[in-house]
């Protein structure tokens, strides 16, 4: 997505059993572009395996950022 040039926020909401399992990972706030939402939200079912133990179902919200960051910035920062 980010060869492409797309950037945003997408919030994803998680929700987990008292186990620990996924049992539901979805779009909370979209970046605005639905292919970017749907990678955020695929990448996060997939790689996100392990939660607390907790007594009862939980739900969380994780802000993933995708941003393109110059590559002239970072070689001019590491030369400071």
């Amino acid at each position: 997505m980010i060869n492409r040039g797309l950037q945003g926020k997408v919030v994803i909401e998680i929700t987990v059993n008292a186990l620990g399992q996924k049992q539901a990972v979805s779009v909370k706030e979209s970046s605005g572009y639905p292919e970017l939402d749907e990678h955020a939200r695929q990448w996060v079912q997939r790689r996100w395996t392990r939660f607390p133990n907790a007594t009862e179902q939980r739900t969380y919200q994780a802000p993933l950022i995708f941003r393109i960051d110059p590559v002239e910035s970072r070689s001019a920062k590491s030369k400071r």
